[in-house]
């Protein structure tokens, strides 16, 4: 990672995503200070304070330099616009519809123009994990009834690899969690994940339509989001800061 802002983690992409989801809390957070202090004469001060933390924010991605951060900021910062205004529930609909879109836009474009990003590291990060997944999904129906076990990724990906590109570099993970829960979970793990994402769409659903939910809430949906698609292109769930990070964020669209 040399060149490369990682902070704490060993990976620039995992340390843009928890800068990024830290975007949406911090601005909920800032909103309702602003809506709580109206008429106070503290009010420009707070305006400040919070446009110097989100600068410091944005300035941390920046200097990752992180392919993640290109397909997941513009939804993320597009989402959290959308959560600042008080709007009527057809045009709230209409936005997270556009939001949707622009995921699928941003996905479009890393992968089919993201090796003519330059400095990005797009080009290696997006021909490797093309031959981690379709490694991965022969893995996966070799064992699909009852997956390899868990903590048995490695040695069941070896079995599959060619043999003639293997290098002193060993592939740790698929670089996608759900693809990686399908090779040691098989099918019952792949039907629990189906659950879990149904429970967790009717929780953000309610949090963005009911006139109750608290911006809080709607700040953890588009966190939870942002790494919920993060970890369908790397394993941000297997680092302990983005996954208590998660944990917080479910237990609010949870209603706590």
């Amino acid at each position: 990672n040399r060149g490369v802002a990682v902070g704490a983690f060993a990976n620039a992409n995992h340390f843009a995503t928890l800068l990024l989801i830290a975007i949406p809390v911090f601005c909920a957070v800032a909103v309702d200070r602003w809506r709580e202090w109206e008429g106070v004469e503290s009010r420009p001060l707070a305006v400040v304070v919070s446009a110097v933390g989100l600068a410091f924010l944005l300035a941390g991605i920046l200097m990752c330099r992180s392919a993640a951060f290109l397909l997941l900021g513009p939804p993320v910062v597009a989402a959290t616009v959308l959560m600042a205004f008080r709007l009527k529930p057809k045009r709230m609909g209409q936005g997270l519809v556009a939001v949707a879109l622009l995921v699928v836009l941003a996905g479009s474009a890393l992968v089919f123009a993201g090796d003519r990003i330059p400095g990005w590291g797009t080009s290696a990060s997006v021909e490797t994990r093309k031959q981690y997944w379709a490694t991965s999904v022969d893995a996966a129906q070799g064992q699909a009834l009852t997956g390899w076990g868990f903590g048995a990724f490695q040695q069941a990906y070896r079995r599959y690899e060619d043999a003639s590109a293997v290098d002193r570099f060993y592939v740790n993970h698929a670089h996608n969690d759900y693809a990686e829960i399908a090779v040691e979970g098989g099918i019952p793990a792949l039907l629990l994940v189906l659950v879990f994402l149904g429970w967790w769409v009717a929780q953000s659903w309610s949090a963005w339509k009911s006139p109750g939910a608290m911006l809080v809430q709607k700040a953890a949906s588009i966190a939870s989001a942002a790494i919920l698609m993060h970890s369908f292109f790397d394993f941000p769930l297997r680092t302990a800061a983005i996954s208590a990070c998660l944990a917080v964020c479910l237990a609010l669209l949870a209603g706590a």
